[in-house]
């Protein structure tokens, strides 16, 4: 280099420096900077470029292209590219700005090569429709993140960020995607919807997922035909895509596949289409210092590489993981009808004002709750175990006449059909409890809860309120336990007392128990008809409370018995209802030992 070549050179370095720290000062840093300044490739569009080459100084080519949606490497090997990583530098590209520009009268009589230009550090080509363009990149600059640059055959030296030289991987290994299964191999829109097989071999302790084409929803077809669980399948597909590959270790065709465990391989991953296998990996043995990875080899291809143990791990899993357990699944909104069957068969029906009615074998009023209760243990209730997959006798699993069945329908054109699988429900008298659906030869173990949960006969799904007044509409309370009688009247007034013949004391909470029970709504039915009082320990002489009312002059009476209790403490009662029959319920016990007892037994009363 010459004497007046170096002080040129370090007359623009000075400038440089100056105009950087100049402008740092007052428009906000390089940032600020760079903005300042025109795109470096301003015919530049992303979207269009087909192919990159980058040309390393002292390096072999690396090439690329993006025949549809993804890149790929084309040489020195053919491989998925990190399409992310090519999208986010043209994008970076079509963003950057020149921070200075040195013309030809700047440039006269220096030498290029004082930049590192000539031979440039790094060649990059881009392919944009039919025409292309090239980037020279050279030397950073000594002060601040930014390099020499030049844009095709301009003798112009742009002064850029270095972040566009950073960012850009300038080896095959760098641009190799990393992923175990490449999906952009096999897609071809940037809109990937997963609906391929996937299959776990060898045969022996694997198994097939494909997703029904009509519905999208999971079925796994070996080893035995069943429901998959959506959700848990869906988790996998997210794992696949996630497993990454740790180290490529050989791309030799002849590579001594027994080496690495892969002769025989232990598990094999394909992704297919019907009858097509279009993605593979298998996994063998591990390296003998990394117990946590191990040699997968992927097809297409035979290249071989490192991976997490732990995928393996996940392909090990029996295919059980994957098999829903969910006995159904109900869109309420759409059942209009429930047909429940044990000994015999009823219904239960909405209305048009969006209620529910029992029509057969009676017409009775249905409890909303109990119906939103029922959707919500159908939509919930989980099998506890695959019993057996194809059964030739139901009866081993009191399935051949359940104890219950039901069945959803939907009224279409003015028939009800039904909507789903009906669900039925058994026991083999052992303390187990099993389930099967129509439309499958399976049966389920489900917890005994479930089962012992379910309705048997269609007035259990009566509607529970049984009264309601206000407590000012109440003018007579009469009691009779164990022989004796008690009335407490109410005056005009509002006031209570112990009518006459009555003796002892009223205690004060008497109003609030009268209002505790003026809304009676039963926790659950447990009978009808006077067969079954002795079920439930009524007796002659149990606790009978009766409410005289009154409401636009017309009056009314109700009464309510009190029986046992049942395991859990809460009391029976009984009451009459307007088909005329005693009606068997679990009393609120809150109410019978909060209020009841303390202030409606009568003094002397066993």
């Amino acid at each position: 280099m010459n004497t007046r070549q170096t002080w040129w050179l370090a007359g623009v370095a000075l400038a440089l420096f100056l105009f950087i720290a100049f402008s740092e000062r007052h428009r906000g840093g390089r940032t600020a900077l760079a903005a300042e300044g025109t795109a470096l490739v301003p015919s530049l569009r992303r979207d269009a470029v087909t192919a990159i080459e980058l040309n390393p100084a002292g390096q072999p080519p690396v090439r690329l292209r993006k025949p549809a949606v993804f890149w790929e490497l084309e040489s020195p090997l053919r491989y998925p590219a990190q399409s992310a990583a090519a999208e986010q530098w043209l994008q970076l590209l079509e963003n950057a700005r020149w921070a200075v520009r040195l013309g030809p009268d700047e440039l006269e009589n220096v030498n290029p090569s004082e930049f590192g230009l000539e031979p440039s550090r790094l060649r990059v080509t881009l392919r944009q429709g039919e025409s292309t363009v090239e980037l020279r990149f050279g030397n950073n600059l000594a002060l601040g993140k930014q390099c020499y640059l030049r844009v095709g055959d301009k003798p112009d030296i742009f002064v850029t960020d270095a972040a566009l030289l950073e960012a850009l991987p300038q080896t095959a290994e760098a641009w190799r995607d990393r992923s175990l299964l490449s999906f952009t191999s096999i897609v071809q829109s940037n809109r990937f919807t997963f609906d391929y097989r996937i299959e776990v071999r060898p045969e022996a302790s694997g198994y097939t997922l494909q997703p029904d084409p009509g519905t999208g929803r999971w079925r796994i077809q070996k080893p035995t035909a069943a429901r998959g669980d959506r959700s848990k399948i869906e988790q996998l597909v997210r794992m696949i895509a996630l497993w990454r590959i740790e180290e490529f270790v050989t791309d030799d065709p002849a590579a001594d596949l027994l080496a690495f465990g892969l002769q025989s391989p232990e598990q094999e991953l394909v992704i297919g289409r019907g009858t097509n296998d279009l993605l593979a990996v298998q996994f063998g043995a591990s390296p003998t210092n990394r117990r946590d990875l191990v040699y997968a080899r992927q097809w297409p291809g035979s290249n071989v590489v490192l991976t997490a143990r732990t995928n393996l791990e996940v392909l090990r899993l029996p295919y059980t993981v994957w098999r829903e357990r969910l006995l159904l699944s109900i869109n309420t909104n759409q059942v209009q009808e429930i047909v429940g069957e044990s000994s015999y068969a009823y219904r239960v029906r909405q209305q048009a004002d969006g209620s529910w009615q029992i029509v057969e074998p009676e017409k009775l009023p249905v409890d909303r709750e109990l119906v939103a209760e029922f959707f919500s243990l159908m939509n919930s209730a989980e099998a506890a175990g695959f019993e057996k997959d194809v059964v030739t006798d139901f009866g081993e699993y009191g399935l051949a006449a359940p104890a219950r069945r039901f069945s959803f329908l939907t009224l279409t054109n003015g028939a009800y059909t039904n909507l789903l699988p009906s669900i039925s429900f058994g026991t083999n008298g052992m303390d187990l409890a099993f389930a099967r659906r129509s439309d499958e030869e399976a049966v389920y173990s489900i917890p005994p809860g479930i089962f012992h949960s379910l309705p048997v006969a269609h007035w259990q799904w009566r509607d529970r309120l049984i009264w309601s007044f206000r407590t000012n509409e109440v003018h007579r309370v009469r009691l009779a336990h164990d022989g004796l009688n008690r009335e407490v009247v109410r005056d005009a007034e509002g006031r209570w007392s112990l009518a006459p013949g009555s003796t002892g004391v009223l205690e004060l909470s008497f109003d609030e128990a009268v209002f505790q029970m003026s809304t009676l709504r039963a926790n659950r039915w447990m009978g009808r008809g006077a067969d079954a009082r002795g079920l439930f320990g009524f007796s002659t002489n149990g606790l009978r409370v009766t409410f005289e009312w009154a409401r636009g002059g017309v009056n009314h009476t109700n009464t309510v018995e009190f029986g046992g209790v049942n395991l859990r403490g809460e009391p029976f009662a009984a009451t009459r209802l307007d088909d005329g029959q005693e009606w068997y319920f679990e009393f609120p016990a809150a109410v019978y030992y909060e209020y009841v007892r303390r202030n409606l037994l009568i003094p002397g009363a066993r």
